[in-house]
């Protein structure tokens, strides 16, 4: 019977990790497209669902005839902006390009992003920032939490966004329909051949943005653990350590495992960790009753 409490707090261990792994979604770069590619994947990519002539624009939210005329109709925008950007394939990342209005286009340059309260259509805020309106300020806060977790040499306050306000973005404007054909039409074989996960699975955001509710969730899994120790050590009473001593123990042990979550937050050290604090359960229960045999 003890070995099989031992084996249900094991497993139970198990399933509390499964719930917090964070790396469970590959960002996979996709396809390397040329330059022309991407100018022509635009009229397949950004259609407006309400009419497949039309492409939809960023920041403007007007529409143009699809069909691409080397920016005459309409320009290709880099959302984290091209002269910030490191690589070729970074640079055409079709999740990374929109068809936009060319004096939208022109406005935005290279500015970084800035946050408006009661802003309402895109804006330059001063002479380093631009906002992009209430109506793709969703659609950018995606476009760079993709850009971040798919390349690692990004840094999103490059593009002058912190995660709290990429969450406020990603919260005001959901995905839409619009985003979600263009997610599609990127992922397909004939073009990029990737997802942007975080139209895909938008709660995606608060795993690796939201650090408040990932503090909230390191602490909420060390506490039901710390609890599992506390009611295993009252089941199986280790008689050579005082009572108080075990309250001390299993505190620092709360203590440490939160804080080394905190900082690796990985399915592989939260493992170390819990086989640690298995180990020393199962050892402890087995002096006990080595002694008492």
């Amino acid at each position: 019977m003890k070995k099989f409490y031992m084996v249900f707090i094991y497993v139970l261990f198990l399933i509390l990790l499964s719930s917090c792994k964070k790396d469970t979604i590959v960002f996979d770069r996709g396809n390397i497209l040329s330059e022309n590619q991407t100018q022509m994947a635009l009229q397949i990519t950004d259609l407006n669902p309400n009419n497949p002539n039309q492409v939809r624009l960023i920041y403007s939210y007007t529409f143009a005839p699809k069909s691409w005329d080397y920016g005459v109709s309409y320009d290709r925008e880099h959302v984290w902006a091209e002269s910030r950007l490191n690589t070729i394939a970074q640079k055409r990342d079709l999740h990374n390009i929109r068809a936009s209005h060319f004096l939208a286009n022109q406005l935005k340059a290279d500015r970084q992003f800035k946050d408006v309260t009661g802003g309402l259509g895109y804006m330059i805020v001063d002479t380093q920032h631009f906002y992009p309106g209430i109506w793709d300020q969703g659609d950018v806060a995606r476009i760079i939490m993709y850009m971040v977790m798919t390349y690692d040499d990004l840094d999103a306050k490059d593009m002058g966004l912190d995660h709290k306000t990429l969450i406020k973005w990603h919260e005001a404007d959901p995905v839409d329909l619009f985003e979600q054909n263009r997610n599609n039409a990127i992922a397909s074989d004939s073009l990029q051949g990737n997802i942007n996960p975080f139209i895909s699975y938008p709660d995606l955001a608060y795993r690796y943005f939201d650090r408040s509710r990932n503090l909230f969730e390191i602490w909420f899994i060390g506490l039901v653990i710390y609890a599992i120790l506390m009611l295993t050590t009252f089941k199986y009473r280790i008689e050579s350590v005082r009572k108080e001593d075990l309250y001390l123990w299993f505190s620092v042990i709360f203590g440490i495992f939160s804080l080394i979550c905190g900082f690796i937050w990985s399915w592989w050290g939260m493992l170390l960790i819990l086989i640690g604090i298995g180990s020393f359960i199962y050892y402890g229960t087995r002096h006990k009753n080595s002694h008492s045999g």
